[in-house]
């Protein structure tokens, strides 16, 4: 990939990271509000490598969960997330019926 298509990657991820950050800060609930639909898209937590190289240095370094999954920092970064949005939500956690959750990874 170009260095050009990286940083654009990059900087809409922060942009996208400042939108995210900003929208959070809004109030959800007054007397008039109804909540019709939420609807979160995030990548995973930090994983660990899928592969190592063949002259890769860090190579003895050990990965518990193995190839390709959630480390313990990726793990606490998706559970903060789930009680942000568990707190942020909570008003109308209520009235919630498990038949109108649908949840994809």
């Amino acid at each position: 990939m170009e260095p050009s298509s990286w940083i654009s990657i990059c900087l809409m991820q922060i942009l996208f990271g400042h939108l995210i950050i900003l929208a959070s800060k809004l109030p959800l609930q007054n007397d008039n509000n109804s909540l019709l639909l939420v609807q979160f898209v995030f990548r995973h937590g930090d994983r660990s490598p899928i592969r190592l190289y063949p002259n890769d240095h860090y190579k003895h370094q050990d990965f518990n969960e193995g190839l390709g999954e959630l480390t313990n920092r990726g793990k606490q970064r998706m559970f903060k997330l789930g009680r942000i949005l568990r707190d942020k939500y909570r008003p109308y956690l209520d009235s919630m019926q498990i038949k109108n959750v649908h949840a994809r990874s």
